[in-house]
């Protein structure tokens, strides 16, 4: 995480959400922050979505082990509606290579930062904004919801299945499908 000023300081948040755009095999991904600073919205690949949901998850762990405190099994609602006051076309837009967490123990603040990816190495983070855990766990159990809404994935390789009717060639099956009972 780079102690260096970002371009896009939300400060303290007031709202995170993720959200997919578009059809299943064909969406987008984006984290949206609004502030009293402004609205951004952070795009990323489903991949990074999904690893900072389980960066959230082990960072809260680390931080409930250090404090002595015993990890909550409370789950965390996956809800999180969008605020309607939410602009369509926030001012911040970045699209991420990036992403990293730092927690303050002093304020008891998680800060999210983003990398953009035209950005050269070295380069100062695009975005930073200050969350509190309760507002991270929401957003890592919203971002879970948000990636596993799409294609349902073979069992056997792990790829995302094909339109129903559309043949799928697995291959540890080596590339056969099992056929219903009416095709055999």
């Amino acid at each position: 995480m780079s102690m260096r000023r970002p371009r896009h300081n939300m400060g303290r948040i007031d709202w995170i959400g993720a959200e997919a755009i578009g059809v299943p095999g064909q969406r987008t991904f984006r984290v949206l922050v609004q502030s009293q600073a402004g609205a951004a919205q952070l795009w990323m690949e489903k991949e990074q979505l999904q690893q900072l949901a389980e960066a959230i998850a082990r960072m809260v762990v680390e931080i409930d082990t250090e404090r002595g405190s015993e990890v909550r099994n409370t789950p965390v609602l996956a809800e999180n509606p969008k605020p309607p006051d939410f602009p369509s076309n926030p001012a911040i837009e970045v699209r991420v290579s990036t992403l990293g967490l730092r927690y303050d123990p002093q304020r008891d603040l998680i800060a999210l930062e983003a990398f953009d990816i035209e950005a050269s190495e070295g380069e100062v983070p695009a975005f930073r904004c200050l969350a509190t855990r309760r507002q991270m766990e929401t957003l890592q159990a919203n971002s879970l919801d948000v990636v596993s809404s799409g294609r349902p994935r073979c069992p056997f390789c792990h790829a995302p299945l094909p339109s129903p009717g559309m043949p799928h060639f697995c291959p540890p099956t080596n590339g056969h499908q099992k056929l219903s009972p009416d095709e055999e």
